[in-house]
Order: C-alpha cells, then sequence, then structure tokens
C-alpha cells in the first residue's frame, strides 16, 4: 500500500476529506498554487535530498507547518524486495 492509500483508508471514517499532493516521480506537481492549498503533500527522501542539494525546489518556497518523515515505508519496501 502507498502513503496516500493508508491515508484514504485511515481517515475515511472521519468524514474529512484533505487535499493530497503528490510530488515525486516524472508526473510530480509542478504548479506552486496547488502545492499551497494541499493539506498534504507526500514525497520522497529521495526527491527531497536532490532538491535540497540543487537549491530549487517549489518545496522551498512554501512555509511549512510541519514535515513528517515516514522511515517506515522505505523498510517496508526494502524487505518486500529482499523477498
Amino acid at each position: 500500500m502507498n502513503q496516500r492509500t493508508i491515508l484514504t483508508v485511515h481517515l475515511s471514517h472521519t468524514g474529512d476529506s484533505l487535499r493530497v499532493t503528490k510530488y515525486h516521480g516524472q508526473t510530480r506537481q509542478r504548479e506552486l498554487d496547488v502545492l499551497k492549498d494541499s493539506d498534504l503533500v507526500i514525497t520522497t527522501y529521495n526527491t527531497l535530498a536532490t532538491e535540497v542539494a540543487a537549491k530549487k525546489s517549489l518545496l522551498h518556497k512554501l512555509y511549512w507547518y510541519r514535515v513528517v518523515l515516514d522511515e517506515g515505508m522505505n523498510s517496508q519496501l526494502l524487505r518486500d524486495r529482499s523477498g
């Protein structure tokens, strides 16, 4: 399961709807206004590290109230790949 699916499952009972935006891969959102209007932006460590090193990212143009890093997804992917 990916993060977006997990969030949908866990939040579906609340009746609340979050505006979730994907910011990774070739099809990442590239419009600043869309990112600004999002409640949650999902990205990867690789995307974030690459853009921080290059100092060019839409993510740098936003004020972040909170950032959550989920190492569990990386661990799960490694475990799944190793068999």
